[in-house]
């Protein structure tokens, strides 16, 4: 399994994500109604390499997510608020050390939120808004 498609697979079983009514993507959401999309980002993958082999990694990500906008602030509030329940989920999931199964050789060691969500651009229509956060995932390898 490869890192993408365990972090899709974790991240599906979010109940912020459910209740979008849409499958987690990966790079790529739709152009009409809510969709969820992981997107890798690019960043040095190595944290630390261990004396012997091995080491510890990182494989940065965003979640974005298309909702509808519009010039209401109540339904943009709701929007990036999402990012907020998005976020103490993660946060708690970590804390039960609930961590996406990388396979063999590989162990998830943490997973977090490396910037706030936040609207990263309108459809040519303004009827949907991208919102996305920044987040990474920590694992050793051996």
């Amino acid at each position: 399994m490869t890192i993408i498609e365990a972090i899709r697979t974790y991240l599906s079983d979010c109940p912020m994500l459910l209740n979008l009514g849409s499958r987690v993507k990966v790079d790529f959401l739709q152009e009409k109604g809510k969709s969820v999309s992981i997107e890798p980002l690019p960043v040095n993958p190595v944290v630390q390499n261990y004396i012997g082999g091995g080491g510890e990694r990182q494989y940065a990500f965003a979640v974005a997510v298309k909702f509808p906008y519009s010039d209401e602030a109540a339904m943009n509030v709701e929007n990036s608020g999402f990012f907020e329940e998005f976020a103490d989920w993660l946060e708690e999931q970590n804390d039960l050390d609930h961590l996406p199964d990388l396979g063999e050789g590989k162990q998830a060691t943490k997973i977090e939120i490396t910037s706030n969500g936040y609207l990263f651009g309108i459809a040519q229509n303004m009827k949907y808004g991208r919102y996305q956060i920044q987040c990474r995932l920590l694992y050793e390898v051996e």
